[in-house]
Protein backbone atom coordinates (compact mmCIF):
# COMPACT_ATOMS: atom_id res chain seq x y z
CA UNK A 1 0.00 0.00 0.00
CA UNK A 2 1.19 3.64 -0.68
CA UNK A 3 1.53 6.04 2.06
CA UNK A 4 0.29 9.19 1.01
CA UNK A 5 1.81 12.19 3.09
CA UNK A 6 -0.53 15.31 4.14
CA UNK A 7 1.08 17.94 6.01
CA UNK A 8 -1.07 19.99 7.98
CA UNK A 9 0.00 23.63 7.63
CA UNK A 10 -1.06 27.30 8.24
CA UNK A 11 -3.58 28.65 5.74
CA UNK A 12 -1.80 30.80 2.89
CA UNK A 13 -2.28 34.28 2.74
CA UNK A 14 -3.25 33.85 -0.77
CA UNK A 15 -5.81 31.13 -0.32
CA UNK A 16 -9.74 32.49 -1.65
CA UNK A 17 -10.54 31.63 1.88
CA UNK A 18 -9.25 34.96 3.16
CA UNK A 19 -11.27 36.45 0.77
CA UNK A 20 -14.88 34.88 1.21
CA UNK A 21 -14.48 34.54 4.99
CA UNK A 22 -12.20 37.20 6.41
CA UNK A 23 -12.73 36.38 10.00
CA UNK A 24 -13.32 32.99 11.15
CA UNK A 25 -13.58 31.14 14.35
CA UNK A 26 -11.74 28.32 13.23
CA UNK A 27 -9.36 27.38 10.02
CA UNK A 28 -7.69 24.96 8.76
CA UNK A 29 -5.29 23.87 5.94
CA UNK A 30 -3.52 20.86 4.67
CA UNK A 31 -1.23 20.41 1.84
CA UNK A 32 -0.23 17.05 -0.33
CA UNK A 33 2.19 16.67 -3.45
CA UNK A 34 0.19 16.27 -6.75
CA UNK A 35 2.09 15.23 -9.38
CA UNK A 36 -0.75 14.70 -12.64
CA UNK A 37 0.19 14.66 -16.09
CA UNK A 38 -3.66 15.49 -16.83
CA UNK A 39 -4.98 18.58 -16.60
CA UNK A 40 -7.42 17.89 -14.40
CA UNK A 41 -9.71 21.18 -12.95
CA UNK A 42 -9.85 21.57 -9.36
CA UNK A 43 -13.84 21.12 -9.62
CA UNK A 44 -13.42 17.59 -11.51
CA UNK A 45 -11.29 16.42 -8.60
CA UNK A 46 -13.30 17.71 -5.37
CA UNK A 47 -16.71 15.76 -8.04
CA UNK A 48 -14.06 12.34 -8.17
CA UNK A 49 -13.16 12.82 -4.53
CA UNK A 50 -17.13 13.06 -3.55
CA UNK A 51 -18.01 10.04 -5.54
CA UNK A 52 -14.84 7.98 -3.67
CA UNK A 53 -14.79 9.19 0.33
CA UNK A 54 -12.34 7.66 2.28
CA UNK A 55 -13.44 4.69 4.19
CA UNK A 56 -15.57 5.20 7.09
CA UNK A 57 -16.65 9.14 6.55
CA UNK A 58 -20.03 8.65 4.86
CA UNK A 59 -20.79 6.61 8.34
CA UNK A 60 -19.23 9.42 10.45
CA UNK A 61 -21.42 11.65 8.64
CA UNK A 62 -24.67 9.64 8.90
CA UNK A 63 -23.76 9.76 12.92
CA UNK A 64 -23.29 13.31 12.71
CA UNK A 65 -26.51 13.95 11.38
CA UNK A 66 -28.61 11.39 13.29
CA UNK A 67 -26.89 13.62 16.27
CA UNK A 68 -26.97 16.97 15.18
CA UNK A 69 -30.17 17.43 13.24
CA UNK A 70 -32.60 16.94 16.77
CA UNK A 71 -30.83 20.30 17.44
CA UNK A 72 -31.93 22.18 14.61
CA UNK A 73 -28.63 21.91 12.36
CA UNK A 74 -29.03 20.63 8.59
CA UNK A 75 -27.68 17.51 7.30
CA UNK A 76 -24.79 17.52 5.31
CA UNK A 77 -24.25 15.75 2.02
CA UNK A 78 -22.30 16.59 -1.15
CA UNK A 79 -25.88 18.52 -2.51
CA UNK A 80 -25.64 20.80 0.99
CA UNK A 81 -22.66 23.08 -0.48
CA UNK A 82 -22.68 26.25 -2.60
CA UNK A 83 -20.13 25.11 -5.52
CA UNK A 84 -17.51 28.32 -6.47
CA UNK A 85 -15.55 27.63 -8.84
CA UNK A 86 -12.95 30.33 -9.15
CA UNK A 87 -10.89 29.02 -11.68
CA UNK A 88 -9.25 25.85 -13.32
CA UNK A 89 -6.68 25.13 -10.59
CA UNK A 90 -9.11 26.49 -7.28
CA UNK A 91 -12.48 25.19 -6.19
CA UNK A 92 -14.54 27.00 -3.31
CA UNK A 93 -17.11 25.62 -1.47
CA UNK A 94 -19.87 27.20 1.10
CA UNK A 95 -22.13 25.37 3.49
CA UNK A 96 -24.45 27.72 5.87
CA UNK A 97 -26.67 26.72 8.68
CA UNK A 98 -27.97 28.78 10.94
CA UNK A 99 -25.33 27.75 13.44
CA UNK A 100 -22.30 28.46 11.36
CA UNK A 101 -20.74 28.89 8.47
CA UNK A 102 -18.02 26.88 7.09
CA UNK A 103 -16.28 27.54 3.29
CA UNK A 104 -14.07 24.92 1.88
CA UNK A 105 -11.54 25.40 -0.72
CA UNK A 106 -9.19 22.92 -2.75
CA UNK A 107 -6.11 24.58 -4.78
CA UNK A 108 -4.03 22.84 -7.46
CA UNK A 109 -0.62 24.36 -7.73
CA UNK A 110 1.01 23.39 -10.64
CA UNK A 111 4.38 24.72 -10.00
CA UNK A 112 4.58 23.58 -7.12
CA UNK A 113 3.16 19.82 -7.26
CA UNK A 114 1.00 20.52 -4.32
CA UNK A 115 -2.84 20.23 -3.46
CA UNK A 116 -3.89 22.44 -0.59
CA UNK A 117 -7.63 22.08 1.59
CA UNK A 118 -8.22 24.49 3.31
CA UNK A 119 -11.49 25.26 5.80
CA UNK A 120 -12.71 28.35 7.68
CA UNK A 121 -15.56 28.23 9.96
CA UNK A 122 -17.27 31.09 11.52
CA UNK A 123 -19.90 30.46 14.45
CA UNK A 124 -23.07 32.38 14.28
CA UNK A 125 -24.55 33.76 18.27
CA UNK A 126 -27.24 32.16 19.45
CA UNK A 127 -30.10 33.42 21.20
CA UNK A 128 -30.19 30.32 23.96
CA UNK A 129 -26.24 30.23 24.38
CA UNK A 130 -25.03 32.40 26.58
CA UNK A 131 -21.58 31.53 26.85
CA UNK A 132 -21.31 33.07 23.09
CA UNK A 133 -19.17 35.77 23.22
CA UNK A 134 -18.72 37.35 20.39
Amino acid sequence: MKTILVESIALPKHSPLTQSMPDSDFEEAYRRAFVSNSEITASALVKEILARPPTGLPSLIKIKNLIFQPFGFLPINAESFNWLERDRDTVLLQFNDRHFSSHFSLSIFRKEQELVFGNRVHTKPSKTCRTHTK
